[in-house]
């Protein structure tokens, strides 16, 4: 498995990925907007050349404080669940927001995502309402 930001190279990959990658089909100007877009990233697990996982981030810009992360999307094909592939792609994503200056990343999650929830757990601090604030 390698982990890397998405290029629009990766779109027929992307579009034939598995229906729990995504919440509908990959459309290429969406995937294009998205990946031109600075301050945010996209992610991809790929083993043997077909897109398993993907995560997605943005970059928080306050006229208060330090940039944070923002997890947006975190997502893992369930024949490649509970094996590291979640946890490649969000360290990947937590290093690239630290290396543009972000202090802080956060994320919400449904109650009942009792994976996402212990991921998350593990790597930060529970906040109330399932949203984990990771310090970077």
């Amino acid at each position: 498995m390698h982990v890397r930001p998405a290029t629009m190279d990766d779109l027929p990959a992307l579009a034939a990925a598995s229906a729990d990658l995504f919440d509908a089909p990959v459309i290429a100007a969406r995937l294009a907007r998205y990946l031109a877009a600075p301050d945010h990233r996209m992610l991809i697990a790929i083993l043997d050349g077909a897109a398993i996982g993907q995560a997605r981030g943005m970059i928080q810009h306050h006229p208060d404080r330090d940039p944070e992360l923002y997890i947006e999307t975190l997502a893992v094909a369930h024949p490649h669940r509970r094996r590291g592939v979640a946890r490649a792609l969000l360290h990947a994503l937590l290093g690239w927001g630290a290396s543009v200056g972000c202090v802080a990343a956060w994320v919400g999650t449904e109650l009942d995502n009792a994976p996402a929830n212990a991921l998350y757990r593990r790597l930060g601090r529970a906040e109330p309402v399932n949203l984990y604030l990771i310090d970077l």
